[in-house]
């Protein structure tokens, strides 16, 4: 793809020649590397310091975006991404794979946008632990039962005696633990 003025030499001419150009609209497609992820995140997009344009509902085929003329630069971010997964890569596209991305978000270049053909985000599924949660007669834990949390993730239980009652001892597999201060 030539993305300014050349100039081409027909040499040697010794007969009639026909010389024709053919243009087309600078494009990227935007999409998700796989369909797992389709309702688990939503991406945006602005060239230069215009507005965002959200992409709400991604998917493996994506979205075809114009790229303006003045060759700016473009900025893509994945955003309200399930709590299931973390952000893993922007693979780029220029005719063949380009190279892998791993911020979020990331702003291309003039010169990176004017060979982008295609922008795929990839993401990672978080593993999943149970902290299975109870309390005694006299009092309550909130959440209780069976509590999903991810890998890295925090998760706060409050733990709350009846009228009468006061709180014994709250234990972690087995040994006791303090509160948070």
């Amino acid at each position: 793809m030539v993305l300014k003025m050349v100039n081409y030499t027909v040499s040697n001419v010794q007969a009639n020649h026909t010389i024709s150009a053919e243009f087309e609209l600078m494009t990227i497609n935007i999409n998700l590397a796989n369909s797992s992820y389709v309702g688990k995140v939503k991406i945006r997009y602005k060239f230069g310091s215009g507005t965002w344009t959200n992409i709400t509902n991604p998917t493996v085929q994506g979205t075809t975006v114009t790229v303006p003329s003045g060759n700016p630069t473009m900025t893509v971010e994945a955003y309200d991404i399930d709590e299931a997964y973390t952000f893993h890569q922007w693979q780029i596209y220029t005719g063949g794979q380009g190279p892998a991305i791993s911020q979020n978000p990331y702003e291309f270049t003039s010169q990176m946008v004017s060979g982008i053909v295609g922008i795929e985000l990839s993401l990672t599924a978080k593993t999943a632990y149970t902290i299975t949660a109870t309390a005694g007669t006299g009092g309550t834990i909130s959440p209780s039962g069976s509590v999903t949390v991810y890998a890295g993730d925090d998760k706060t239980f409050q733990v709350t005696p009846n009228s009468g009652y006061r709180i014994k001892s709250v234990k972690l597999d087995g040994s006791p633990i303090e509160p948070d201060s």
